[in-house]
C-alpha cells in the first residue's frame, strides 16, 4: 500500500487570509506595513474582524484588485 502524501494547505486554498497571507498572495509587492496602512486609512480591500484577528475575504481582494486597473 502506497503512503499518502498530504499536501500542505495554502493561501491559495483559503477563503479567509490574514495581513501576511495577503501579503503573500499580492505576490510580495507591498510591505505588510503598506496592507496596514490601507486598512486604517480605508484604502485596501474590505477586511472583517474576526475573533480579534483581521482577515480579507478572498473575493473581496479580487473585487478590490479589479477595481484598482486603470485605463487600456
Amino acid at each position: 500500500m502506497q503512503p499518502t502524501i498530504q499536501t500542505p494547505k495554502n493561501y491559495l486554498d483559503k477563503i479567509w487570509l490574514n495581513t501576511k497571507e495577503l501579503y503573500e498572495y499580492l505576490d510580495q509587492q507591498f510591505a505588510v506595513g503598506t496592507i496596514c496602512n490601507w486598512r486604517t486609512e480605508g484604502k485596501g480591500p474590505d477586511y472583517s474582524r474576526i475573533g480579534g484577528k483581521v482577515l480579507y475575504a478572498r473575493g473581496d481582494v479580487d473585487q478590490w484588485l479589479n477595481a484598482q486597473v486603470r485605463g487600456k
